[in-house]
């Protein structure tokens, strides 16, 4: 029997390799196969040997349990050590993640001790300092440390959601005050041609909703900080409304907008819009996709409504736990 396995194995292979097809195809068409030559040539041999219609119908019942039970035996062996190389690439790939998460975690705690010191001390000095000249150069040291800085924080994000790590931690949050604060970080980051606008709907300024403060930060900065990106003059506005059922949120700008056939991929790792060949616009092209993980992991849904030229309008909501 173990022969028969390995012929089967081999030929399984041979077909895979030969035809590119899916191992469950191959299967079937091998089943097919024997079952169909089984049943011709036993049934032709059968009739030669035996003309009793009595016994001949015992011998095709028996012959029928026999191909049933040998069959399904095979099927167990060949599925069972099919099955056991995909277990172990599974424990492999498990364990590659793990590692890769704590690698991940090791190197973006490197790199962040050095990068706040870097962010720090420059913001001292440039405070401190009177020479525009050494000013421009500590503005530009600022700016690039904090993009360094993004670049990690997206990497680890990515690292910690696929690999399942990212836990939720409910609080209560203080509606009204954690969306001025986000506005209020924010300010500087905008042109002079762009106003930065909070719409701020619930009727209770002592609003307190019960979320993970810091996953909802993270989505509507990085909401905020694509619609910065691409808006060079007009207004970006953050909304909130609340209701009995969910909190929703929405930054909507007066940037370049997303063409309509971009607009399905967009949350997708990796993913940037097709913009203006004249300008460069930086970015990893991560934060709209741990947006949509993070607001899935919050038990919420999010979309976007765009038309290029005239503006985006991201939106998400998710439950009101209030």
């Amino acid at each position: 029997m173990e022969g028969i396995i390995k012929n089967q194995k081999t030929i399984i292979e041979s077909i895979v390799c030969k035809t590119g097809w899916k191992f469950e195809y191959c299967i079937s068409f091998l089943y097919l196969i024997i079952g169909c030559s089984w049943v011709l040539l036993s049934d032709q041999t059968t009739h030669i040997f035996i003309s009793d219609s009595g016994l001949l119908k015992q011998v095709q019942t028996y012959k029928a349990l026999f191909f049933v039970v040998a069959t399904a035996y095979l099927l167990f062996l060949i599925t069972k050590k099919r099955l056991d190389r995909l277990r172990e690439a599974q424990v492999i790939a498990e364990n590659n993640e793990k590692l890769k998460t704590a690698f991940l975690q090791n190197i973006s705690h490197e790199l962040r001790t050095p990068m706040n010191a870097i962010i720090g001390f420059s913001e001292v000095v440039r405070f401190e300092n009177t020479d525009p000249q050494l000013a421009e150069s500590l503005e530009i040291i600022h700016n690039c440390s904090h993009q360094l800085l993004d670049v990690v924080n997206d990497v680890l994000d990515v690292s910690m959601i696929e690999s399942g790590n990212m836990i939720i931690h409910q609080d209560e949050v203080s509606l009204k005050v954690f969306m001025e604060r986000i506005i209020v970080s924010y300010q500087k980051s905008t042109s002079d041609r762009v106003n930065l606008k909070l719409n701020y709907i619930p009727d209770d300024d002592n609003q307190v909703v019960v979320t993970d403060e810091i996953k909802l930060k993270r989505i509507i900065v990085n909401l905020l900080s694509n619609a910065i990106k691409f808006t060079e003059k007009g207004e970006i506005v953050l909304g909130c409304r609340l209701t009995s059922a969910n909190l929703e949120f929405y930054v909507r700008d007066t940037g370049i907008g997303i063409a309509t056939h971009e607009q399905a991929h967009i949350f997708k790792r990796f993913s940037k819009g097709t913009v203006n060949i004249n300008k460069t616009y930086s970015g990893t092209g991560l934060g709209l996709a741990i947006s949509k993980r993070l607001v899935t992991l919050l038990e919420g849904e999010i979309g976007l409504k765009s038309e290029p030229g005239k503006g985006s309008t991201f939106f998400f909501s998710i439950p009101n736990r209030s």
